[in-house]
């Protein structure tokens, strides 16, 4: 069955939750790293999955985000090991 408009959508679209274990603040920077859980509205299928995430901040706002879905490489790109 198509669905249109933003109903639609949300009936579709799967539920998200996002669990961060991890914050560092780096000044203008913070690295996240936790995992991102789904679950399908209509099949209720669950997934899994670690990720990071990379934040340039500007005046205490977020100026720019990046997604890593290998945490290592989240620290890695702001310039950290561990």
């Amino acid at each position: 069955m198509a669905s249109t408009g933003s109903r639609g959508c949300m009936r579709l679209s799967p539920i998200i939750h996002l669990d961060y274990s991890e914050i560092r603040d780096l000044g203008d920077r913070i690295v996240g790293i936790g995992r991102i859980r789904t679950r399908g509205r209509q099949s209720g299928a669950v997934t899994e999955l670690a990720f990071g995430t990379v934040t340039d901040m500007r005046n205490g706002k977020a100026i720019r985000i990046w997604t890593y879905l290998d945490p290592q490489e989240a620290l890695e790109a702001a310039g950290l090991r561990e």
